[in-house]
């Protein structure tokens, strides 16, 4: 039997490249906090977290989203031949079912389960970015100018 992986990829496609390169390039230090908190406490941590504004190094910006989505291919592509399951970040969030497809896919007896996720950026990704402007420009006219116009954040 072909080995079991199971992708947890926060985030869609077009804003997991930005947050990939955000946290790659990113030019200001940030502290995370990791912890298993009661749910008000998470939810006060990811208020916490999305204070935080990034600053993207626009001049390797093209070639390191390239670099991005050729590592998530080639990952992808890697699996291809295991079972395996995708799952993203929104759909633990939006999702009732998606923990017990889980559990299906994993072959494991159903329990009740819930996420104690809790959704950290709900803004649109100009006022995440802290040179959105910069980063616009350079990804305007690119390859990459889809995920300018993505509202894969808003509520």
């Amino acid at each position: 039997m072909a080995p079991t992986n199971l992708m947890y990829i926060k985030g869609k496609r077009s804003v997991r490249l930005f947050q990939t390169i955000a946290s790659k390039v990113a030019t200001k230090p940030c502290a995370l906090l990791v912890k298993q908190p009661p749910l008000g406490s998470q939810i006060k941590d990811a208020d916490l977290l999305a204070q935080f504004k990034p600053t993207l190094n626009v001049s390797s910006l093209i070639v390191d989203l390239s670099t991005a989505e050729r590592t998530m291919t080639e990952s992808l592509e890697f699996f291809k031949s295991n079972r395996h399951m995708i799952l993203y970040y929104e759909d633990i969030i939006n999702n009732p079912k998606a923990l017990s497809d889980v559990q299906e896919f994993l072959r494991v007896p159903f329990r009740k389960l819930k996420s104690r996720q809790v959704k950290i950026h709900i803004k649109p990704l100009h006022e995440q970015v802290d040179n959105w402007y910069d980063v616009y420009s350079t990804v305007q006219g690119s390859q990459y100018e889809h995920f300018l116009h993505s509202s894969d954040y808003i509520s």
